[in-house]
């Protein structure tokens, strides 16, 4: 046992600094040496399917849930991988434990999405919607909604934001490694583009990384709430503590790319600060229908208790004009430091919005970003791992229309 666990531990050594080749050899080596163990096979399993080696992911979640029948989980991750207009078998296998009544709600959430999901492949919208909502409902009922909380923090930034002149002039740059920040509301299109501007040879994918956030914690705030004396002063200083973040995050991990970019989607709310402390970043905002989006986020399932305001249709609602809101101001303050990338474009003009996009992060023209379904270069953890390692496709396009009778986000 002691060896597995420390086998384990490489592993996951290799998969923080995205040595993904590495970090498989281990899991293998591990599972050899304890088959049955689910937790073992479920971890491969969700690294395979994060790098886009879907048939094998799909064996290993199938190996799951043939030596535990009730991992829910790895029912919902397996149902992400399988079109259900082709395969009933597993479909079935959820219909039998659905009706058993033998798990608990908790593992119920996880059931619920995958089957919202089979019924979704299968046209059956009604039978679909049913379970969303019935996973959404049980995930109110035990965390509740944090909405009033987060419409206090939107205008307590935004608050903040008014008393700071954003066409100061930017503090120094220490290094010439460019930052591409990838925001928008989640389920946008952020993962798609990632990928795109990822696979481009001078970029490294970083996915979403917490640096910025983690920066703004420990610097700018009082009493957790942003103070724009503690802004004030750090622009004044000559040590630009977000920069030298990156600069070491990049070092860490032998980053050789000139850039990288960073993922993480509530970036939005922290344009003027990223304007400020790092002038030479391209800063990307990903736009998509607001009620396919805020749909998108109903459907799927999210752990982060950051998003407890995704359970009800209203308070999705809410948190869009929350972000719409934050949008307006920093399009205001700083209009030209900010390219919008239209999700429906992306998908009907894919070839011409690539080439634009490419443009405007600077960077040479590489054909290999028309070709980023390819990406093996950035491990997407996201939701979107599998719709981001597929060829251009507009099924999610208006896929809200197929459930307005049930639902809306006005």
């Amino acid at each position: 046992m002691d060896e597995i666990k420390s086998i384990i531990v490489e592993a996951n050594k290799c998969k923080d600094i995205n040595d993904f080749e590495n970090a498989l050899v281990f899991y293998k080596k591990a599972i050899k040496l304890s088959p049955n163990n689910t937790k073992i096979l479920y971890d491969i399993a969700t690294l395979e399917r994060s790098i886009g080696n879907h048939v094998s992911a799909t064996d290993y979640f199938y190996k799951v849930i043939n030596i535990e029948p009730e991992n829910t989980k790895a029912h919902r991750m397996l149902s992400t991988l399988i079109n259900y207009n082709n395969e009933n078998d597993h479909l079935d296998r959820m219909l039998k434990l659905f009706k058993s009544k033998k798990i608990n709600q908790i593992k119920l959430i996880d059931l619920d999405f995958a089957l919202g999901k089979a019924y979704e492949d299968k046209g059956e919208y009604k039978k679909s919607f049913n379970h969303y909502k019935n996973a959404n409902n049980i995930k109110y009922k035990i965390n509740g909604s944090n909405i009033e909380n987060l419409k206090k923090h939107f205008f307590q930034i935004l608050d903040t934001y008014k008393k700071i002149n954003f066409s100061t002039k930017p503090l120094n740059i220490i290094s010439k490694k460019k930052i591409i920040f990838i925001c928008g509301m989640q389920r946008s299109g952020t993962t798609l583009v990632e990928q795109i501007v990822s696979k481009h040879k001078d970029v490294y994918g970083a996915n979403e990384l917490n640096i910025l956030l983690s920066a703004i914690r420990k610097n700018f705030l009082t009493n957790l709430e942003l103070d724009y004396l503690k802004i004030l002063e750090k622009i004044k200083s000559k040590n630009n503590i977000i920069e030298k973040a990156y600069s070491e995050f990049a070092s860490n991990l032998n980053i050789t790319e000139p850039n990288l970019t960073d993922k993480a989607n509530e970036n939005f709310k922290w344009i003027g600060i990223i304007k400020l402390f790092l002038p030479n970043s391209i800063v990307i905002h990903c736009e998509r229908d607001r009620a396919d989006t805020c749909f998108s986020i109903y459907k799927n399932n999210f752990n982060s208790k950051n998003m407890n305001w995704s359970f009800i249709p209203d308070h999705i609602s809410k948190y869009y004009d929350l972000y719409k809101n934050i949008i307006k101001f920093w399009k205001k303050e700083c209009g030209n430091f900010i390219y919008d990338i239209r999700y429906e474009r992306l998908i009907n003009n894919s070839e011409n919005e690539i080439k634009e996009l490419i443009k405007k992060c600077n960077l040479e023209w590489d054909e290999n970003c028309l070709k980023y379904y390819y990406n093996n270069k950035t491990l997407i953890k996201t939701t979107s791992a599998v719709q981001a390692r597929m060829p251009i496709y507009s099924k999610s396009v208006n896929n809200y229309l197929n459930f307005k009778d049930f639902i809306s986000f006005n």
